[in-house]
């Protein structure tokens, strides 16, 4: 997950190791002397010569193509329930005496069986039998559900062998309640409690309870639909689960699954293998995955409430290799939601058709036709039975086979235009192999790792995304925002541009290969809002980032091996509002080629947490204000109304804290707050630790010391201080 740019900060050590050799040429200086440098700290504001900037070397890339809808397709039938009493078959059901009023259907002993088209009603009750469906291919059957109870002691309560497609309809008004066996016999390949081999869809207003004992609760081997009722799903592995595709656009679903809550896990086909949210009230409590597509998932409309893994709180332990460390999962301590408007903060835990949806463009189903990235994770989609305990004990000759506890995962692309999307998972809360798009609906994600991830590109367009809690916000290939409100809360990075194929680095250290930008990854904000609370970097880029509109904060680190703004390549602004707050040690601004204004002022004093900061210009007219989470020793401004030339006062609280000039940036940081900093640790010429106690950072194994660019040498001392940095003051704001 985490990649830091490491060029960056191998160039920091090389300048911090040099210091330490110019600090063995200044032991004639005094203890005095030497102390009272150690106290000096000088305020610096980063701007350059250059007033006019310019862009005409770099080309901003165009923002990623958005994910399009696809049609589940739902029929008048699907969507309707309906039936004609004067054409129905009744079938009362009763241990050892069921009764059948019409043709179509056949009694042997307690064992139903329907063997044409036609509607068929079900009442009473069977204590160990089931319902067969063994019908023509092209045979539409509709089995009406009001007041049945069936169990079955050896296989599916409702098995459905053959047909072209079941309707199973819930009457209004009525209770009804499905149960299988712990175990089937052995020559059969069914494995639900409700089976079928071809087309099912689900709907009415009754009442359904579903008992998966021996593996899933409700399954098909093409598609599943479900277009209303009340039901009720509890299995001991996957609780909805249609090979082909799950459509939901209606109903109340309520499912507790030991394995994924809803899976479509049909990978080798074009337009197959597809999950659709398009209405309804849907809560999913897995112990793996939420809900699992092998090549794509959408969610339009409806309400969608996943808890996977156990949630957030279950995460696995996350170690930063970096200057510092951290280790452990999320879930413990504060957690904080973002200001308001008026500065507030609080305690916090964790509508559109299929059709509008598309926006007037539909594709097929689903929307791309490559295959999806393979996962690991997915290699026993085809194990019906395996349950998260089985799976976590499950190992090869040389592995332990993982258990995926994501909330929403898609093999394929991942788009959420609508609806009320709320997930707590251990793992990530929103997964993709391909492209995700988020243009619309509300978001509320609790995340044991990535909050939202994509192996390609990230585009958010539109809606309301808040992370309450994560490893890291966000993350893609590439990042597009142009539009929505996304406020997150990150113990790492807030978002992340990294290469899919170069992400294995689980310990977060340095690697030799990461010394370059890499090509066709960014960060790009063009429009919409983003509030990110940090504690690693706040926007990290292993290529460019780039600002053209919209308003983004940072409330970044408070260690000194992280930046608020951390970006491998481009660093352009040319619109939009950028506040970044954090540590010294690895401020970066923007760079030269920017059209618009920014400057990165380093403070004498660090503004407190919660401060209310404001930037004014001459005639005390406020330009911008934020409120930071954590202290901040340093912060990037960029706005278009700074205009360069004039001066302007930042305030904390009211009080001023520091004035500056406005001018176009160039480079980032410089002397001891800026990029090449350290904020203590380093080892003195005798062998001593740092100020701070602590060993000096070491070189990677295989990694030398590089050059610094473009023929630099190494920051010196201001005159008169020694070689030690200014400490950075210690924080205990939670987040």
């Amino acid at each position: 997950m985490m990649i830091k740019n490491a060029k960056q900060k191998l160039l920091a050590l090389a300048t911090a190791l040099t210091l330490t050799l110019t600090m063995a040429g200044c032991t004639a200086q005094s203890t005095q002397e030497t102390e009272s440098a150690e106290t000096q700290q000088t305020q610096e504001v980063q701007q350059t010569e250059n007033t006019a900037g310019g862009t005409e070397n770099v080309e901003i890339p165009d923002a990623a193509e958005e994910v399009a809808a696809f049609d589940p397709e739902y029929s008048d039938r699907d969507k309707s329930g309906a039936w004609d009493e004067s054409e129905a078959v009744s079938i009362a059901l009763s241990d050892g005496g069921s009764t059948i009023s019409g043709e179509g259907a056949e009694v042997s002993g307690n064992v139903v069986t329907v063997t044409q088209a036609g509607v068929y009603v079900l009442s009473g009750l069977l204590s160990n039998g089931r319902i067969v469906v063994e019908a023509g291919d092209e045979d539409k059957v509709q089995v009406v559900l009001s007041g049945a109870s069936i169990t079955s002691s050896d296989g599916p309560a409702i098995w459905i062998k053959s047909a072209d497609k079941v309707f199973l309809t819930l009457a209004e008004d009525t209770e009804n309640a499905l149960v299988d066996g712990e175990t089937y016999a052995a020559e059969d390949d069914a494995n639900a409690c409700v089976w079928a081999e071809c087309d099912l869809t689900i709907n009415g207003n009754g009442k359904l309870k579903v008992q998966g004992n021996d593996k899933r609760g409700i399954s098909s081997k093409d598609e599943l639909i479900i277009t209303g009722g009340d039901i009720a799903v509890n299995a001991v592995d996957d609780g909805l689960r249609g090979k082909d595709g799950v459509g939901i656009c209606g109903g109340t679903i309520d499912i507790t699954a030991g394995g994924d809550g809803i899976k479509a896990d049909k990978k080798d086909t074009e337009g197959k293998g597809w999950i659709s949210i398009d209405g309804g009230e849907v809560t999913v409590n897995a112990e793996q995955d939420g809900l699992q597509a092998e090549r794509a998932l959408q969610v339009t409309d409806g309400t969608l409430n996943v808890t996977a893994g156990g949630g957030s709180v279950n995460a696995e332990a996350h170690g930063r290799g970096d200057w510092g460390g951290f280790s452990g999962g999320v879930g413990g301590g504060d957690r904080k939601t973002p200001p308001d408007s008026n500065g507030a903060q609080s305690d916090s835990g964790a509508n559109a058709s299929a059709d509008s949806a598309a926006s007037g463009s539909k594709s097929e189903k689903p929307p791309r036709s490559e295959q999806p990235a393979q996962n690991s994770e997915n290699t026993a989609n085809d194990n019906a039975g395996m349950t998260a305990e089985a799976a976590a004990s499950e190992t090869t000759t040389d592995t332990t086979v993982s258990v995926s506890t994501k909330g929403l995962k898609s093999g394929g692309t991942l788009l959420i235009s609508g609806g009320a999307v709320t997930v707590d998972s251990a793992d990530d809360s929103i997964h993709a192999g391909s492209e995700i798009t988020l243009s619309g609906g509300t978001l509320t994600l609790a995340s044991g790792d990535d909050g939202v991830h994509s192996d390609d590109a990230l585009v958010i367009s539109g809606g309301s995304i808040e992370i309450t809690a994560c490893y890291e916000g966000l993350e893609g290939s590439t990042i597009d925002l142009t539009g929505g409100d996304v406020r997150l809360t990150a113990i790492d990075d807030g978002l992340n541009a990294t290469d899919a194929s170069n992400d294995d680095n689980s310990d977060g250290g340095f690697r030799p290969n990461d010394f370059e930008a890499v090509e066709g990854v960014y960060i790009a904000v063009r429009g919409g809002t983003l509030w990110v609370d940090a504690s690693g970097d706040g926007l990290d880029s292993n290529g460019g980032l780039y600002v053209t509109g919209g308003t983004v904060t940072v409330c970044g680190p408070t260690s000194g091996g992280d930046g608020a703004l951390d970006y491998s390549g481009d660093g352009v602004i040319t619109g939009g509002t950028v506040v970044a707050l954090g540590s010294q040690s690895m401020a970066q601004n923007f760079d030269a080629n920017s059209t618009q204004a920014s400057v990165l002022v380093n403070f004498d004093n660090a503004i407190a947490a919660g401060a209310v900061i404001t930037v004014q210009d001459k005639d005390g007219n406020e330009i911008l204000r934020a409120t930071g989470t954590k202290q901040a020793q340093c912060m990037v401004i960029s706005s278009p109304d700074l205009a360069v030339g004039k001066t302007y006062t930042i305030l904390a609280d009211g009080e001023q804290a520091t004035t500056f000039e406005a001018a176009m940036s160039t480079e980032t940081g410089s002397g001891f707050g800026g990029f090449g900093g350290f904020g203590g640790g380093m080892q003195k010429p005798d062998g001593q630790p740092g100020s701070d106690g602590t060993e000096p950072p070491e070189l990677p194994d295989g990694a030398e010391m590089p050059e610094l660019p473009d023929g630099q040498q190494p920051l010196e001392k201001p005159d008169g201080q020694s070689g030690g940095a200014p400490q950075e003051s210690e924080s205990t704001d939670q987040m």
